[in-house]
């Protein structure tokens, strides 16, 4: 996983299964204050920077569930991910999005096979408990091995059969060829208090790996910018639901 940083905060988080990047963030916590003070017709201070009593505010407004004010402020973001991914983003329709058509545009131009298609680092074995979506065990490297080998045939196979017809089919119709592990690209927006309730379900344990790698690097990007709110979410949520260990370190 690596970052890319302006004033000491990561811009750009990428990772095996893809990239999130910060595109635009749409105000502060100061702006928070701001709003939820608004309602008692106290002048705005329009200063980023928090007092004590601002933070309070705020561990008010969380705490007490005023909501509306935390919709004031939100993140756009630049994501990169697998088809599949981007099945389980967009099932949050308070949110904003623009998705990479691939109806316009062609599929296909990177220079290697694992830019066009996720090829996992890790894959789980199938759980005992037929309730259970997922494990947490990996398989060997053995099985590993021969799973990805057989998924970059496949994945080969469909990018093969999407060009043969390039000259004579539509896109919006070669694109049946394409599996779900076809990497994709999109523009997200989201206010901060949406935001919030994104990270409660999808840095849970029983969220699927790569969609909580990715909502994983989307909150180390919102913590930086948020950092009063983020410290209150991970105190008084987190620490409620169903998260491991391993998971709360990487946050």
């Amino acid at each position: 996983m690596t970052n890319s940083k302006t004033n000491n905060k990561p811009n750009i988080i990428c990772t095996w299964v893809g990239s999130v990047e910060i595109f635009r963030v749409d105000g502060t916590e100061a702006d928070i204050c701001d709003a939820a003070r608004r309602s008692t017709g106290k002048d705005l201070k329009n200063d980023s920077e928090l007092t004590d009593r601002d933070k309070a505010l705020i561990k008010k407004l969380f705490l007490e569930e005023h909501t509306s004010p935390f919709e004031m402020v939100g993140v756009v973001f630049h994501i990169k991910c697998p088809l599949f991914v981007l099945g389980q983003l967009v099932r949050h329709r308070t949110f904003s999005f623009n998705v990479f058509s691939q109806r316009y545009s062609e599929v296909g131009n990177q220079e290697s096979i694992s830019e066009d298609f996720y090829i996992p680092d890790v894959v789980f074995k199938q759980p005992e408990d037929r309730f259970k979506y997922t494990s947490n065990e990996y398989v060997d490297s053995k099985l590993l091995e021969e799973f990805n080998e057989d998924l970059r045939e496949l994945s080969k196979l469909a990018l093969l059969k999407y060009k043969k017809f390039r000259d004579l089919i539509p896109k919006e119709q070669r694109r049946f060829f394409l599996p779900t592990n076809t990497m994709t690209s999109l523009i997200l927006k989201g206010d901060l208090h949406n935001l919030i309730k994104f990270f409660k379900l999808r840095l849970a344990d029983d969220c699927q790996f790569e969609t909580r790698i990715i909502a994983t690097s989307m909150y180390s990007l919102v913590k930086s910018r948020f950092p009063v709110v983020a410290e209150l979410f991970e105190r008084e949520v987190l620490t409620g639901c169903r998260y491991s260990e391993i998971q709360k370190f990487k946050l």
